[in-house]
């Protein structure tokens, strides 16, 4: 499995976070996609989570296995509408624990 820890800022005026279902890791060299398979801190689609203002927010993301190969990876939310999760390039690391602001 793949762990993601992922950080938001609140902003001055707040914000509001949620992932979907359809949020995946892309290995760069194959055509390879590992699938989200579950979710702690975040809420998931349609439900929003509110960041108060000023606030950092975390929540993690757990995906299945990226192929042994993999050496560089995409994360991308795919979503009919503009403005989901994406953090390109992503270089493996042996424990495939990752800290990702968003």
């Amino acid at each position: 499995q793949v762990i993601i820890h992922g950080l938001c800022f609140g902003g001055s005026n707040g914000n509001a976070v949620r992932v979907w279902p359809t949020t995946y890791l892309y290995d760069r060299d194959s055509p390879h996609r590992s699938n989200l398979l579950h979710i702690e801190k975040i809420s998931a689609f349609p439900t929003w989570t509110r960041i108060n203002p000023g606030s950092i927010f975390t929540f993690t993301l757990i995906f299945s296995a990226l192929p042994t190969t993999c050496t560089v990876f995409d994360l991308k939310e795919v979503i009919p509408a503009l403005g989901g999760f994406y953090v390109p390039g992503i270089f493996r690391n042996k424990q495939d624990v990752y800290f990702l602001e968003f």
